[in-house]
């Protein structure tokens, strides 16, 4: 097995093992905080801002969220956030869809490395697909109900490309590797992650 394939293995099983189970901890909707007796003024300074209809119910928000992130956010007409635009206090700016529960769907953030990151989640929170573009490589991967990445694929920098399937122990499964100017490997794990069959 060649040097750049071991390594093209490696990433791939260190970024699904990492981030499964992650979907469904880092997404939620915080809290808004309210600010009360507000006078009015040529400059307005608020911590918060709420347009409502006739009946005095939410359609908007514009506040500061508990983690001191600025927060927009717009409700249905169940009072329900459904859509919320976030910008850290470090900087990173988050998009978050929400179903007609509020729970988190659809969220489109950057990383610790200003990447961008797409995630896709099922109604129960349980399972879905993460896309993310990096210099270091872009990613796909599918995750089980269980929140753990069961199918990755990864393309490096160099061209080289990587494909894996593996159980829920993250320990068993196959692996595809092909890169530029180099006959495709394959690899095929037990589920004590043994390796029992290899390629060329």
């Amino acid at each position: 097995m060649s040097k750049r394939f071991s390594i093209l293995l490696v990433v791939l099983t260190i970024v699904s093992g990492l981030i499964g189970g992650a979907i469904t901890g880092r997404i939620f909707m915080p809290k808004v905080v309210i600010a009360e007796g507000v006078k009015q003024s040529k400059i307005l300074t608020v911590e918060e801002l709420r347009l409502v209809d006739k009946n005095g119910g939410k359609l908007a928000i514009l506040g500061t969220l508990i983690d001191g992130s600025t927060s927009l956010s717009f409700a249905d007409k169940r009072g329900i956030p459904r859509i919320m635009l976030n910008l850290s206090p470090d900087g990173k700016p988050g998009l978050v869809l929400a179903d007609k529960t509020g729970k988190a769907c659809t969220t489109l953030s950057l990383s610790n490395d200003e990447s961008p990151c797409l995630t896709l989640i099922n109604k129960k929170n349980k399972g879905g697909i993460e896309l993310s573009v990096s210099d270091r490589g872009n990613k796909l991967l599918f995750y089980s109900r269980s929140g753990q990445a069961n199918i990755g694929l990864i393309s490096m920098p160099d061209d080289s490309t990587g494909l894996g399937f593996y159980d829920s122990g993250r320990k068993g499964g196959i692996s595809i590797g092909i890169a530029s100017g180099v006959n495709p490997e394959m690899e095929v794990r037990n589920k004590y992650g043994k390796v029992i069959w290899s390629a060329p």
